[in-house]
C-alpha cells in the first residue's frame, strides 16, 4: 500500500514538472534518499531516460541518503537512547530472533535488501547492531549500485522488446 502510493506520488512529480529535466532528476534524487525502489521505478518508467538518466540519479541520491543517515544515524540513535530510556525491556525471545537474523544474514543481506526496506531502515538496523559505519557505507554503496544496474537493464531490455 505504502509503495502504491509512493508510486502515484512519483508519477504525479514526473507528470506536473515534465517542462524542466533538472527538476525531474532532483525529485528521483531527493526520492531516492528515502525509498530507493520506488525511485528506480520513477526513473525507469520515464520514457526520456536512457540507461544512465536511471542509474546516476537513484543510484547517487541513495549513496548520499546512505552518507548521511550513516553519520548522522549514529548520533541520533546516541541522543535517543540517552533522552529517552526504555522503560519496560524486549522481550528476550525477541531479541533472539533478531539476533540470530542479524548474524544470519549481516550487513551483506541486510544491505541488499535496502531496495525494499529503504536505505533509511538497512542503515538503521545496521547502526544499532553497531557496525563499523564504513563497512556500512561500502556494503549499501554496492548494493546500490549493484540494482540501479540491474533495473535500468531490465528498462533497457523491456524497451528493446517493445
Amino acid at each position: 500500500m505504502i509503495v502504491t502510493w509512493f508510486s502515484h506520488l512519483s508519477r504525479f512529480l514526473l507528470i506536473s514538472i515534465s517542462g524542466g529535466s533538472m527538476v525531474v532528476y532532483a525529485s528521483v534524487f531527493f526520492l531516492s534518499m528515502l525509498k530507493f525502489l520506488v525511485a528506480l521505478v520513477t526513473a525507469a518508467a520515464n520514457p526520456k531516460f536512457g540507461f544512465w538518466e536511471v542509474v546516476l540519479p537513484a543510484g547517487l541520491g541513495a549513496i548520499a541518503g546512505v552518507l548521511l543517515f550513516t553519520f548522522f544515524g549514529t548520533e541520533l540513535n546516541r541522543w535517543f537512547r540517552t533522552t529517552f530510556k526504555r522503560k519496560t525491556r524486549m522481550s528476550f525471545a525477541r531479541r533472539r530472533k533478531l539476533y540470530t537474523i542479524w548474524k544470519k544474514y549481516g550487513l551483506i543481506g541486510v544491505s541488499f535488501l535496502s531496495i525494499v526496506i529503504s536505505p533509511m531502515i538497512a542503515v538503521g538496523i545496521a547502526v544499532s547492531f553497531q557496525e563499523n559505519p564504513r563497512k556500512i557505507i561500502l556494503w549499501n554503496t554496492i548494493s546500490i549500485i549493484f540494482w540501479s544496474f540491474v533495473f535500468a537493464s531490465f528498462r533497457e531490455l523491456a524497451e528493446g522488446l517493445l
